[in-house]
């Protein structure tokens, strides 16, 4: 199930371009933001001369916080979109 935003932009020239952004591709990189973070800020914490305990933790706070943004902040259905789907029934 695919999930449409439309989100309009003010370009340099002043006119408006209107774009649709789905939210697979904002899961999509989500994911690829994980481990990024998780190695990529750890490692340069690490190669700048952090300890390597307090780099992967703060590596995994990153990529928690983004873990908690994907589930809670943008989730990934919201209850009116669950409710509007025909082939929904409540278990109630």
């Amino acid at each position: 199930m695919q999930i449409i935003r439309k989100t309009s932009t003010k370009l340099l020239c002043g006119c408006a371009q209107t774009y649709q952004v789905t939210m697979s591709s904002y899961y999509d990189a989500l994911l690829a933001a994980l481990p990024l973070s998780l190695i990529g800020l750890a490692g340069g914490l690490y190669a700048v001369g952090v300890d390597l305990t307090v780099a992967l933790t703060l590596g995994a706070v990153v990529a928690t916080a983004l873990t908690a943004h994907g589930l809670f902040v943008n989730d990934p259905a919201s209850v009116t979109e669950r409710h509007a789907d025909p082939g929904y029934e409540s278990a109630d």
